[in-house]
């Protein structure tokens, strides 16, 4: 069982400062990973169009007309269209001259260079709770990433992954499991619920507004779930 713990990446928190110390020391206390996460700020006025026109619209390609920006966000979420857009990732990491040719996406031959430092490319692990989120795992994650799920319910979405991976002839030791325990409780006890559902690592969360009280904070989880789990 690995522990994590989620940066409380917001302003005005998150300085260069703040974010520095509290990796450097979340990692000397043991914990196996660091996660920040990504916001989209709106504002209600904009000095610059850019790359809108005026109304609000973002242009694409110079040829196929306007989108509006949350459609682009919510096309690129759909499965198929993920799909192709992982398919086109995994060539360009891999292949020597890459081109694909899908329902959503098309490349040209071209060459993209360096390659990743991991063989055969970085693991992809993906996030979602719906069986279709699990589906895309089987299909192409080394990872799957549930959210806000307490034991029992991650317990049922692991058996269920593994249904779906047994399907595909894999098995569920080929998939890192995480659970982003975000606001719910976390204690030794929970961390053995989780172990039992069959969960690898589960990130914990801090929200201290200052580094100090960060930094208490990261010492004390440390503490009370990092050091329990080094044995397990």
């Amino acid at each position: 069982m690995k522990v994590g713990i989620n940066l409380p990446s917001v302003n005005p928190v998150a300085t260069g400062q703040f974010v520095s110390e509290f990796a450097q020391r979340a990692d000397e206390r043991g914990f196996a990973s660091l996660w920040v996460g990504e916001h989209v700020v709106l504002f209600d006025e904009y000095d610059s169009t850019y790359p809108y026109d005026p109304s609000g619209k973002l242009f694409l390609g110079g040829t196929t007309g306007m989108l509006e920006p949350f459609e682009v966000l919510t096309f690129c979420a759909g499965g198929a269209r993920c799909d192709d857009y992982v398919e086109v990732m995994r060539r360009l990491w891999t292949e020597d001259v890459s081109s694909y040719d899908g329902d959503y996406y098309h490349l040209d031959p071209c060459r993209q260079y360096p390659k990743p430092l991991q063989d055969p490319h970085p693991p992809l692990h993906f996030g979602g709770e719906s069986d279709a989120a699990l589906r895309r795992v089987a299909r192409h994650g080394d990872g799957w990433h549930g959210f806000n799920l307490p034991p029992d319910d991650a317990a049922e979405r692991v058996r269920r992954l593994g249904r779906l991976l047994d399907e595909r002839g894999r098995r569920l030791d080929d998939v890192e499991v995480t659970i982003g325990t975000y606001f719910l409780p976390v204690d030794r006890a929970a961390l053995e619920r989780y172990r039992d559902a069959g969960v690898d690592q589960v990130v914990v969360l801090d929200l201290s507004t200052t580094i100090d009280d960060a930094l208490r904070a990261i010492d004390r989880l440390a503490e009370d779930l990092v050091a329990p789990t080094a044995t397990w």
